[in-house]
Parts: C-alpha cells; structure tokens; sequence
C-alpha cells in the first residue's frame, strides 16, 4: 500500500476535523421499523469508525506500507499517520513514512512524490512474481 496523507484511526478524528469534510463521519442506518435512514448514535458512529479504520486491521503481515504526509496538514493530522506505522512497526510489518516538511494537505507538492509511490510497488510487489 502506498498513499498520501491517509486518515488511519477514525474515532481519533472525532470532533478534530473541519466541518467541510465532517460528512463522511454522518453514518445512517436503515429503521426497519420506518423503512428510513436514520443517524446511527455517537457509540454506533465510534464503532463503525472503528471497524473501518486502517490501525484496527494492522498486524503481522500487512501489505508493506509507504504513507506520505506533510507536517502542516490541518485536515488528517500527521499523528494519523505516525501512530498507524508505530503500530505496523511493532507487527514487523514493512513500513515507512515520509515526513514533508511545511507541507499540508494536498496540493501541487505531492506530484514530484508519484514516483515514489511507483517505485514502492516496484520494490514489493514485483519482486513477489
């Protein structure tokens, strides 16, 4: 797995994210009583969250993972990412993760970045066949 600026430990995130991208965090389930969706509760919203975030599934053989993420970034806190490769760290997983220093969340910085991404797959995947 390679990628940039990964949200990793979704219950961490709660009451921490902008409200432009809070959305993804509105879960609705399906009343069978009324046939309509309803909001889940906060404990119903922290377990999904749970169950979808990428730290819960970490363990001995996960994917090799490279996860790109700059230090300014005010939308996924870098702390996402460090706290998800400390725990693939601990598994013994293969894992890095490239600190860009001044940089936030997105923009023109992650082009020159794409190859390293390539090349990740190149190193652990290819060598696979």
């Amino acid at each position: 797995m390679a990628c940039f600026f990964p949200p990793t430990d979704f219950p961490a995130l709660e009451g921490t994210c902008p409200k432009e991208i809070a959305a993804p965090f509105d879960f609705r389930e399906l009343d069978p009583a009324t046939g309509k969706y309803v909001t889940v509760s906060p404990e119903r919203r922290r377990e999904i969250g749970r169950e979808a975030s990428p730290i819960t599934h970490a363990a001995m053989g996960a994917a090799p993972t490279l996860i790109i993420h700059g230090d300014k970034d005010k939308v996924v806190p870098l702390s996402q990412s460090e706290t998800l490769i400390a725990k693939l760290m601990d598994c013994g997983a293969t894992c890095e993760l490239k600190v860009k220093p001044g940089k936030g969340h997105f923009g023109p910085w992650v082009a020159p970045d794409l190859p390293s991404l390539a090349d990740w797959f190149d190193v652990h995947l290819l060598s696979k066949k």
